[in-house]
């Protein structure tokens, strides 16, 4: 894939991490745990990775990590609602998705690619559910302002609209 991009276009813009399940269920059969990393952590890890030599090749590179308010420590820790609903590990795995986030944009300090994670907020999605009260476009707000932000704008942060989010 990576060459591929190379061929057609010699670099890539806009790289968004939109992976996210959440499989502590009773009903699931296979390592919840272990497989809610893969999905939600290592995905993004290794496309990130194999990626970022195109990215950091574009004028305005930019990453979004489509995270969780639920991978942010000091929301779990204060937010009653956050407590009643977190599950070990979709927690674990979007707090861990949020330390990728810093870890990239420190490593690309002084280039010109952005590096952000965002909280589309509880959409209906399969996995938000019908009663969610966000759309998938009103949840996608976030992230599509992040991927378009100008020269000037925020690298190594974590929001939801626009409000800057805890680690």
């Amino acid at each position: 894939m990576t060459k591929w991009i190379e061929t057609e276009y010699g670099r890539l813009d806009i790289l968004v991490n939109n992976a996210g399940v959440s499989l502590e269920k009773p009903e699931y059969e296979g390592d919840a745990f272990r497989d809610t990393f893969e999905v939600n952590t290592f995905a993004p890890y290794f496309i990130t990775e194999a990626l970022l030599p195109l990215l950091l090749k574009s004028e305005a590179g930019r990453i979004v990590n489509q995270s969780s308010a639920l991978g942010s420590i000091q929301f779990i820790l204060t937010n009653e609602l956050a407590q009643r609903i977190a599950t070990p590990a979709y927690s674990a795995s979007k707090a861990a998705l949020n330390m990728l986030t810093a870890y990239w944009a420190q490593k690309t300090s002084g280039t010109n690619l952005k590096v952000n994670a965002v909280h589309p907020g509880l959409v209906k999605t399969r996995m938000g559910g019908d009663k969610a009260e966000l759309t998938a476009e009103e949840g996608a707000v976030t992230a599509v302002r992040l991927a378009t932000i100008p020269e000037d704008g925020p690298t190594g942060g974590f929001f939801y609209m626009d409000d800057k989010l805890p680690w």
